[in-house]
């Protein structure tokens, strides 16, 4: 059996993310790492505030309902505990800093540009600081 891989590289990308994510079809007739891979590159083309990267782990179909889990407002998840995976994408955004972390499973990043904040724990994603990070992060600025 050979293995489909979906590059990372956003150019690779079938439209702009925010039209593949208003037709559903972000995640189509992917599996469970091809859909991992492509949530890579969704957050590397496009993200560019807090609401849109979550989004874009929420439409992922590998997490919500097929697997029972579901995600609040504002929350999303990050497969495969690839958690350094996850601030690299951000990274290689362009846009995101790393401001605290307690260790590479749990950590808060500002977006440089409109200072929104996300913050992982071990795979689980939030807006701004949840998940008991240091309330006062909120009001760090560059």
């Amino acid at each position: 059996m050979t293995a489909t891989l979906i590059h990372t590289d956003p150019a690779t990308l079938p439209a702009p993310v925010v039209d593949l994510l208003a037709e559903g079809s972000l995640y189509a007739g992917l599996d469970f790492w091809q859909a991992v891979t492509r949530s890579y590159a969704a957050i590397v083309a496009n993200a560019g505030d807090a609401d849109t990267v979550v989004a874009i782990l929420k439409a992922n179909p590998h997490t919500e309902p097929e697997l029972g889990y579901t995600l609040r407002e504002g929350h999303g998840f990050w497969h495969t505990g690839g958690d350094l995976r996850f601030a690299a994408a951000l990274r290689d955004n362009g846009g995101w800093t790393l401001i605290w972390s307690q260790s590479s499973l749990f950590y808060v990043v500002r977006n440089d540009a409109n200072g929104d904040l996300l913050t992982y724990c071990e795979g689980d994603v939030s807006t701004g600081i949840a998940y008991g990070a240091p309330a006062h992060l909120a009001t760090v600025t560059a």
